[in-house]
């Protein structure tokens, strides 16, 4: 895959696991079942977990 892709992959699948609630192991099988990589996968579940953490960390900080 492109770096274009896996970007629209990573935004797509944080859509998709904060709004609609799909499990990300859910979201990683679309993604290795649309060609994505396991490295790649790897990559997208990091991005997706910094997010959460940075959201965490602002809630912190205005509720602080």
């Amino acid at each position: 895959m492109t770096t274009t892709q896996i970007l629209q992959w990573a935004t797509l699948g944080s859509q998709l696991i904060t709004t609609l609630a799909v499990p990300v192991a859910s979201v990683i099988r679309l993604f290795r079942d649309s060609g994505g990589t396991e490295a790649d996968a790897d990559l997208l579940v990091q991005h997706w977990a910094s997010l959460t953490a940075s959201i965490e960390a602002r809630i912190k900080l205005l509720q602080g």
